[in-house]
């Protein structure tokens, strides 16, 4: 699979803040780039 560019990112500012929104068009991987950067975070669908 492949390396998502805003995991460091994504990463970075939840080191910061509480909470991380990951927002954008349909189908563009915001699912995918949470799960892979916090595996072990509760997935609620």
């Amino acid at each position: 699979m492949f390396q998502r560019l805003a995991s460091k990112r994504v990463l970075a500012l939840a080191k910061q803040f509480p909470s991380v929104a990951i927002y954008g068009a349909r189908q563009v991987g915001k699912t995918t780039l949470a799960r892979q950067t916090f595996p072990s975070a509760v997935y609620f669908v």
